[in-house]
């Protein structure tokens, strides 16, 4: 209950599958996967896992790398970042998206912030992929 309180006061929708249905939740067992590939399995190699305050920020550093220098293949080729860009162009030409978001963050270049990067990055998620 705690979690689905935070989400949602983080105005995230949480939404519940049922146990044991991975094909239900594709884009994040997905995502996961990439993870434990691409980050995780480095980590471990390297003993950061050990020191929390490293281990953190290589969190950081790997988020950084996945929105805005990774490319995916789901979005062909293009970083979340990129497609975040195309996607509010549009959104904001078509009236579906507030022209203020798109002018604090597509205009204006502004990052999402290092604190709170998991909850920007599925926002970012659920924002491109609709």
């Amino acid at each position: 209950a705690r979690f689905h309180w935070h989400a949602e006061s983080l105005d995230i929708r949480h939404v519940y599958i049922r146990p044991r249905s991975p094909h239900l939740n594709g884009k994040v067992e997905r995502s996961h996967r990439i993870d434990n590939q691409e980050f995780y399995q480095l980590i471990d190699q390297n003993g950061i896992s050990d020191d929390i305050h490293l281990f953190n920020e290589k969190v950081r550093e790997w988020e950084d790398y996945y929105n805005y220098h990774r490319p995916h293949g789901a979005l062909q080729g293009q970083t979340p970042f990129e497609r975040l860009i195309e996607k509010s162009r549009a959104d904001v030409s078509q009236g579906s998206l507030d022209p203020t978001f798109y002018l604090l963050v597509v205009m204006g270049g502004i990052e999402p912030p290092t604190r709170g990067f998991s909850v920007w990055r599925w926002k970012l998620f659920g924002y491109i992929f609709q």
